[in-house]
């Protein structure tokens, strides 16, 4: 059973209907819009097999992927029976990195999540004699990866 979409003035919560209740271990998830970074298919991702690690929920490949994973080091959410209803929203801040949920129609949640969420924060750091620049909002161990020293968030 696909999930729902509510987006208010400031947050997007997801419901959870149906069994998936009992098979995800949630009801509902409440996330503010500025921890939002993007939404977009997810077909081909939930198409494939494995997921990760699963911490709590159920999956059964082909059938349905439910609950909390642990992939590529980061917490995902997953609610999923049919893949080509799968949408992936993007995160930052939050607990999960990302949420994969089945939707009744895919694009026009897509777009309506885009055109609830904020423009883009950026980061501004300081590199070399004194210098700032302006950088895409990237998860902090990028930042450190790449040598950047993390001056301050912007918004």
């Amino acid at each position: 059973m696909a999930a729902s979409i509510d987006v208010t003035d400031d947050s997007l919560v997801v419901h959870i209907e149906g069994m998936d209740k009992l098979w995800s271990l949630k009801s509902r998830l409440e996330i503010p819009l500025a921890n939002v970074v993007s939404a977009a298919s997810a077909s081909a991702e939930a198409r494939n097999w494995l997921h990760g690690i699963r911490v709590g929920g159920s999956h059964v490949p082909g059938v349905i992927t439910a609950g909390r994973f642990y992939s590529d080091g980061q917490l995902v959410f997953w609610d999923v029976h049919d893949p080509d209803k799968a949408i992936g929203i993007e995160l930052r801040d939050e607990r999960y990195a990302r949420l994969v949920i089945e939707v009744a129609d895919p694009e026009a949640e897509i777009r309506r999540i885009a055109r609830a969420v904020p423009p883009a924060r950026s980061l501004t750091h300081a590199r070399g004699r004194g210098r700032a620049r302006k950088t895409p909002l990237m998860p902090l161990r990028v930042q450190r990866e790449r040598g950047g020293e993390l001056m301050a968030w912007g918004r």
